[in-house]
């Protein structure tokens, strides 16, 4: 009966665990291609993740930006004539041909994010939009964004 109430116990606490985990998240949307993009941080790296949606058992990818090497640079602005307050995360790296970018924007109360792909030459060649309605961010990314990555020069 003990190891019985161990298990359950145990079972508990990663259940929790697992439903923690998901939440920790900076921004997180479904892709207009059906994929599911999430950012989030660790202490010194960056993470966004793709993951289908219909097929669970796919792995997806992940693209891993190292905070401390500068592959990773945030920026937030405000323009108070249009409205519009925006995060932008870019990152380069040995892997990755040119940069990327994750952008999360919010215009009168109205959330908009994309992630897209340039070249090494800094022209967009991908762009791809989040679904409006999955849009889920931080409250704290347009203000502070993620901490310990520098800003872009």
């Amino acid at each position: 009966m003990k190891s019985l109430m161990i298990s359950a116990l145990l079972a508990s606490l990663f259940a929790s665990a697992s439903v923690y985990a998901d939440e920790e998240y900076d921004l997180k949307c479904t892709l207009e291609s059906g994929e599911k993009m999430t950012l989030s941080h660790g202490s010194d790296t960056v993470y966004i993740s793709f993951k289908a949606i219909d097929d669970p058992d796919e792995g997806g990818s992940v693209i891993k930006l190292d905070i401390p090497s500068g592959e990773a640079q945030q920026t937030m602005t405000k323009n108070s004539t249009t409205g519009v307050t925006a995060y932008i995360l870019r990152g380069t790296g040995d892997d990755i041909e040119g940069s990327i970018a994750v952008v999360y924007e919010k215009h009168q109360g109205k959330q908009d994010a994309y992630f897209s792909v340039m070249n090494s030459l800094g022209a967009e060649i991908q762009s791809h939009s989040c679904k409006i309605s999955t849009i889920k961010a931080d409250s704290r990314l347009l203000i502070k964004g993620i901490a310990h990555i520098p800003p872009i020069n």
